[in-house]
């Protein structure tokens, strides 16, 4: 089961390479989300027949694939390209380390809480866990939609000049803002696209 899971996260990973600056990354964290949530209720709703047959209990092991497969396909990669370009250059390493602190204690709690909600002589929830990390996963929907600009093709400086003109994030993509002009000491002025003016 492992191997399996690996190899389709490895070809979703490649694939999720090949789309980031095709369809967006705005796009990609929200089908993710989707994904996720949907795997998560699915098995959740699994969990609820009494004596799960062998195909119920396969089906549950798929939908924990899946979830792996839709977490590759947006929050795994992204992440790490948004926290890198969406900052300003001098906030960049410190959006970073935060990010990545988030991402650590996020685990941690995880990973500590989870044995205690699986397993008998605690919550003893089984595959309806799902329920309640679907219910938390689905903020992951609606954090991107509202909150996420969508920067594919754009510079870094022209993503800077976005955040200046308070355009907000879902328009990103929609909104044309002239290039400024700096004057460089030479008396040649360039644009922050680097087109000559």
């Amino acid at each position: 089961m492992f191997i399996i899971s690996s190899a389709i996260n490895l070809f979703v990973s490649l694939g999720s390479m090949c789309a980031l600056d095709t369809v967006g990354r705005w796009f990609m964290l929200i089908m993710g989300s989707i994904i996720q949530v949907s795997a998560l209720m699915t098995m959740g709703g699994l969990g609820t027949v009494p004596s799960p047959s062998y195909e119920a209990r396969s089906a549950t092991v798929a939908m924990i694939v899946l979830f792996g497969a839709g977490f590759t396909f947006g929050w795994a990669p992204i992440v790490h390209t948004l926290s890198t370009e969406l900052p300003s250059a001098r906030l960049r390493d410190t959006t970073y380390r935060c990010g990545s602190l988030v991402h650590v204690a996020t685990n941690f709690v995880i990973s500590f809480t989870l044995p205690y909600l699986l397993n008998a002589g605690y919550a003893n929830l089984q595959s309806k866990v799902g329920f309640i990390y679907s219910s938390i996963a689905f903020f992951s929907i609606l954090f991107p939609y509202f909150c996420v600009p969508d920067c594919r093709g754009r510079s870094l400086e022209y993503i800077n000049r976005l955040f200046e003109a308070n355009v907000p994030a879902r328009k990103f993509q929609s909104v044309k803002i002239e290039p400024f002009v700096q004057i460089e000491e030479a008396g040649e002025s360039t644009t922050s696209d680097s087109t000559q003016t």
